[in-house]
């Protein structure tokens, strides 16, 4: 396999989202996410780091930091490993699909959570162009059981 489709994902993306959920305040956040290649692999590593508003007034407060990898199996069906800062590990699963001829989407779900006892269920969903992502970010939790939005972000290389 090879994320062919997928390798105008690679380099830097920069752009601001939104993170809510019933259970905290919802606070404006700035956003890098980077996907790289390497020869050999056939895989995309991506790595994405938020910062929210400090006292100064500039968005330089580091908040959040994901890493993983992007791997595409048969039949256009992807897997999102995702290992965040806390600890927590992320396995989801979604099919990749062309809406047009430059845009694609893959909502993805959770397979498996680990080191988590808090998180339920979680899902992404990704509508990727050649200049643009827009992403969404569900979960439940033990403390909020109902599957609810928790990020939402729009992203230009």
């Amino acid at each position: 396999m090879d994320v062919g489709t997928l390798n105008f994902l690679v380099g830097s993306w920069k752009g601001k989202g939104i993170a809510q959920y019933p259970t905290i305040e919802a606070v404006e956040y700035s956003e890098e996410l980077t996907f790289q290649k390497t020869e050999g692999f056939n895989v995309l590593q991506y790595e994405q780091k938020t910062w929210v508003e400090s006292e100064k007034g500039i968005f330089d407060k580091p908040i959040f930091w994901d890493c993983g990898f992007l791997i595409e199996k048969e039949d256009n069906n992807f897997e999102f490993c995702s290992t965040q800062k806390s600890g927590r590990m992320e396995l989801l699963s979604g099919k990749l699909v062309q809406k047009d001829d430059n845009t694609y989407e893959i909502v993805f779900k959770s397979k498996a959570i680990y080191n988590d006892k808090q998180m339920v269920k979680s899902g992404r969903t990704f509508l990727f162009s050649k200049s643009s992502i827009k992403y969404e970010l569900w979960m439940s939790t033990t403390n909020h059981p109902n599957y609810d939005i928790h990020l939402k972000a729009a992203l230009e290389k």
